[in-house]
């Protein structure tokens, strides 16, 4: 690959010009080395992504807790009530989480899950009330569904309902409204003056 940019010739014409070179030992241990490149840059990439990452991010407060609540609503929620389903449980423990910090306490929250027919129930039940932080009799609703699909949904989906949260749902929508207006792209006819 080094020689390919250095001469700006094609992989193949290059490789055709090589075959018939002896190298050392020395000279085997450094291509060697080489090897495996893009999986060290991915490596090191991830690194310099997480360290990034952990930099922007060194207190998330109330308002940057209040985005992430009303991003995953946006695009994970129920349009018609203040509810989430989702089958990934670190989605599930984040939203909970934002919901605390509004003052949503457990005792006004709905769960229910969805599971196929060859999942185990009560695994299912035990595992969605351990990342909830509730005990498995606080899960009421439960959905089964006909077909299997236990391979790709360990422990099927969970909804979360806050009831009588019609302020949340108005305050949710506000927030997205608001990113909305401020985030997108206004277009050229936006720009355009008016005559």
């Amino acid at each position: 690959m080094e020689l390919t940019k250095e001469l700006s010739m094609p992989k193949t014409t290059v490789w055709h010009h090589v075959q018939k070179v002896s190298l050392t030992q020395h000279n085997l241990e450094i291509l060697k080395s080489k090897q495996g490149g893009s999986k060290n840059k991915s490596l090191l990439e991830w690194k310099k992504a997480r360290y990034e990452a952990e930099k922007m991010f060194l207190r998330l407060g109330f308002f940057e807790k209040i985005l992430v609540a009303a991003s995953l609503y946006w695009g994970e929620g129920s349009k018609g009530d203040f509810s989430l389903s989702n089958t990934d449980p670190d989605l599930i423990s984040i939203f909970l989480a934002c919901l605390k910090e509004l003052g949503v306490k457990k005792d006004s929250l709905t769960i229910g899950i969805r599971i196929y027919e060859d999942m185990d129930r009560q695994k299912a039940i035990n595992f969605w009330a351990k990342i909830i932080g509730v005990t498995a009799d606080k899960i009421r609703h439960i959905d089964v569904l006909k077909g299997k699909k236990q391979g790709k949904l360990a422990y099927g989906m969970c909804r979360i309902r806050v009831v009588k949260s019609g302020y949340l749902l108005k305050l949710m929508t506000a927030v997205r409204e608001i990113i909305i207006k401020r985030l997108r792209p206004r277009s050229s006819m936006d720009r355009a003056p008016h005559s």
